[in-house]
């Protein structure tokens, strides 16, 4: 049997207190380089300011979600290096749970994100570390996720992991071994590393998946190798095509492989699919007109969007549509404030008061649930406006 959302509190809309979220994936240190205009090849440009923080998938989830009160759990690679001992550090400052994060031979990551007006590009050292943790982790998981499991853990949020070539069932592993130990949503956004293979790769366990997130990027690339697969389409019962596959064709495409989809289109905002509203689709549009003047970095903004969006749903476990249509919005807005801040986890001291942000939007207003039928000319323009 599939499971779904009403798995998760058989349709109860009142809050759900105590709620406890596990997030495995990517830590990192990160430096930010703020700059006026953008790079060329022996071109020297001028700095606007430089950021030292810390990030990476399941880092920036955990900070976004211990803001508002969730008791997270954290599982990410971190080395025995000074890194990891400032990763380590920073979570001890802001109260967050690390007695699962050992320490791993080898070095941790470290990303350089240069942000120019507003739109940003990423160089990664994946670190040495994580061989280690993949190792240890499957070692351990099963005994890791009994113990949440004791303590109610109600979600499971999968993230980009920096594997080779011959790791590539790593996050598929992850989501199966989650499954048999506990009963709790799965939340996956693990990235073009995963998101590079097609829909045979994720099969065995894609009914596993509660909601996939993926950026438009990423979401081209699956749907388009899916697309291409002999194997998926006969699995799947759909056509074969060479063609690169259009927002509308990605949208249906997931319709009719029957999961929850949130295909996010940076500045353009979002549109998902939900499994329980067949030929529905949900829009997310940006929070106002100005948003652009008000967009300082947007790196970790995918994350805030998934940690906004798993919050809501946590706390707000109704299966109408307008529940996914506030939770989506709230997710809008997470992530409207993460481009406000510099860095992935960089400006949570100064926003203490998160969630009054969150209750004093006009959510709805942000949001619009449309029939698949009449979006195509809506669906083709967000396609091909540049953000």
């Amino acid at each position: 049997m599939t499971p779904n959302w009403r798995s998760y509190g058989e349709c109860r809309s009142e809050a759900m207190p105590n709620t406890h979220v596990l997030t495995i994936g990517n830590a990192n240190t990160e430096t930010v380089i703020r700059i006026a205009r953008p790079l060329s090849p022996g071109s020297k440009v001028r700095c606007q300011g430089v950021f030292d923080g810390i990030g990476g998938s399941a880092l920036n989830w955990c900070y976004w979600l211990h803001s508002t009160g969730t008791k997270v759990h954290l599982l990410c690679p971190l080395g025995d290096d000074d890194r990891g001992n400032k990763i380590r550090q920073r979570l001890s400052e802001a109260g967050i749970e690390s007695s699962i994060l050992p320490r791993h031979q080898g070095t941790t990551g470290h990303s350089f994100i240069i942000v120019e007006q507003a739109e940003r590009s990423v160089l990664k050292e994946p670190g040495t570390a994580v061989r280690a943790w993949i190792e240890n982790l499957f070692a351990s998981l099963g005994e890791i996720v009994l113990h949440l499991d004791s303590l109610a853990t109600t979600a499971a949020m999968i993230g980009n992991i920096d594997v080779d070539s011959s790791e590539f069932d790593v996050t598929p592993r992850i989501v199966k071994k989650l499954r048999e130990k506990g009963a709790f949503l799965i939340y996956a956004n693990p990235g073009l590393s995963q998101y590079k293979y097609c829909y045979h790769h994720w099969a065995k366990v894609w009914e596993y998946i509660n909601v996939f997130q993926l950026s438009l990027v990423e979401a081209r690339r699956f749907v388009g190798q899916s697309r291409r697969c002999e194997a998926c389409c006969t699995h799947l019962g759909m056509q074969e095509s060479l063609d690169e596959p259009s927002l509308a064709d990605i949208i249906g495409w997931f319709e009719a492989a029957g999961t929850t989809a949130i295909v996010t289109l940076g500045g353009g905002g979002a549109v998902a699919v939900v499994r329980d509203y067949p030929g529905k689709l949900f829009f997310v549009w940006p929070r106002s007109p100005t948003v652009s003047r008000s967009r300082v970095d947007p790196t970790g903004a995918g994350d805030a969007f998934g940690a906004g969006f798993v919050w809501h749903r946590l706390t707000h476990r109704g299966c109408r549509q307008e529940d996914y249509q506030l939770a989506l919005s709230t997710a809008g807005v997470f992530s409207t404030i993460a481009c406000e801040i510099v860095g992935g986890t960089g400006g949570f001291a100064e926003q203490p008061n998160l969630l009054d942000r969150i209750t004093a939007q006009d959510l709805v207003r942000f949001t619009e649930i449309r029939s698949f039928r009449d979006s195509t000319e809506l669906l083709y323009l967000l396609d091909c406006r540049p953000f």
